[in-house]
């Protein structure tokens, strides 16, 4: 409580990141996915890159709710970009 607004908000990113991990590990074990050599270092630059643009993303005049929007596209783009998602898979996956 004496960290008021601060505090709350560590203990979600606290907590959305070990339920991140937990899902992964889940991901991992039971769809067997295997991934190759890049696939942590991608992941990192990911989430460093998404660090950087939610951080400048405060100075630019626009709304909250576009801010977010934009983070959300950008970081749908990176997905794809950084090979996350397969673009044959994700067709398969909406055909059926």
């Amino acid at each position: 409580p004496q960290y008021k607004v601060i505090g709350a908000a560590w203990a979600g990113v606290i907590t959305q990141g070990f339920v991140a991990l937990a899902e992964m590990f889940l991901a991992f074990k039971m769809i067997s996915i295997k991934p190759g050599p890049r696939f942590i270092p991608a992941l990192l630059l990911f989430g460093f890159v998404i660090f950087i643009l939610s951080s400048f993303m405060r100075f630019l005049p626009l709304h909250w709710m576009i801010q977010i929007a934009l983070i959300g596209l950008i970081g749908s783009a990176l997905t794809f970009l950084f090979r996350f998602v397969d673009l044959k898979t994700l067709r398969l996956f909406f055909s059926d």
